[in-house]
């Protein structure tokens, strides 16, 4: 909805059990049939704040502004494997994810973060009373060589959030084991209970606010350490240089 107010958008959908696509123009919110016979939905937006000239002024460069888009939809694209995600810029298709048959967030992350990361991370898999945590965090070891070290993805009953207890959390847990001027990569998964959740902290709906904080900081930093002290010795040796 806010995007259809300052922009020419259009959604176009087709139900795998249904024989017509349907789509909805923003400008006008009539909804007719489409043509579309794709199953899937297709979301168009032209001429963005062509309606508001004074936020227009305000856009970055094009490329800028894309790579915004771009991360938003590779957020999105790492928490719905299930999901295949087609983005296209100009007429040129920039990335197709396609569906994983087995419903895996391994497979997405390979996809998106590329294989060094992947090659070089852990496995996180850990539970705690409503508490779920799983993703995959950089070996310490090369946190410092991989050029997606500085990247962390964090997303919090299925939205992509950025909050500063859950990156205290990876920088307490990785403490004794990495420099303090590195930032250590990690894309964690944590799922709990909606009541135990404000998400309405911020408008941009990034930032957002748990009921107990020191619960949940405690849960990530000791599931996370006890994936980082598996290696033989790596936390000594580390430490030691």
């Amino acid at each position: 909805a806010s995007i259809a107010s300052v922009s020419r958008l259009t959604l176009t959908s087709l139900h795998k059990e249904s024989q017509t696509a349907w789509q909805i123009n923003g400008e006008n919110n009539e909804i007719t049939p489409s043509p579309q016979n794709r199953i899937g939905t297709t979301i168009s937006v032209k001429d963005i704040f062509y309606n508001i000239p004074a936020r227009r002024k305000f856009l970055k460069s094009t490329q800028t502004e894309f790579g915004h888009c771009l991360q938003a939809v590779k957020n999105l694209a790492l928490y719905y494997p299930q999901i295949s995600f087609k983005l296209i810029h100009n007429q040129k298709i920039i990335f197709y994810f396609k569906s994983s048959n087995h419903n895996t967030t391994n497979e997405r992350i390979l996809e998106i973060l590329g294989n060094d990361f992947f090659e070089n991370s852990s496995e996180v898999n850990a539970n705690f009373e409503d508490l779920n945590l799983v993703g995959r965090i950089i070996k310490p070891t090369m946190a410092s060589a991989l050029a997606v070290s500085s990247q962390s993805y964090f997303f919090v009953n299925g939205r992509f959030v950025k909050y500063k207890i859950l990156n205290h959390a990876v920088k307490e847990a990785y403490h004794d084991v990495l420099h303090l001027s590195k930032q250590p990569s990690v894309c964690l998964f944590l799922t709990l209970s909606p009541q135990d959740v404000d998400v309405n902290v911020h408008p941009a709906k990034t930032e957002i606010r748990f009921r107990n904080s020191q619960t949940v900081f405690r849960f990530i930093f000791k599931s996370l350490v006890s994936v980082l002290s598996q290696p033989l010795n790596n936390v000594n040796l580390i430490s030691q240089n």
